[in-house]
């Protein structure tokens, strides 16, 4: 992470906008339906959603911010790109069956 709060926010900036386009790219018209059922590409939506604010600027261009507040409580929020089998556990990646 980078060490300055204006360097870490530039960064989750970009982290939105390559979400958008990813989400994008998936929803378009286009796009295979089978990319729409990957598990990652739904939960890269959450956390799109649970994070960001798209918004209209003064020229009508689209805006992408990081919300401020209003996230959902941890129990409810992606934090983690892991399926939801692992999100519930403890936290580790599992190894398999004898991991």
């Amino acid at each position: 992470m980078p060490p300055s709060q204006t360097r870490r926010e530039r960064l989750a900036q970009v982290f939105g906008q390559d979400a958008l386009a990813l989400c994008r790219a998936a929803w378009a018209k286009d796009a295979p339906g089978l990319i729409r059922e990957i598990e990652a590409v739904h939960l890269l939506r959450q956390v799109l959603v649970q994070t960001y604010i798209i918004r209209s600027d003064a020229r009508g261009r689209q805006v992408i911010r990081k919300r401020d507040a209003g996230v959902p409580p941890g129990q409810l929020r992606l934090a983690s790109p892991l399926g939801p089998q692992q999100r519930e556990g403890d936290g580790r990646i599992s190894q398999g069956p004898t991991g």
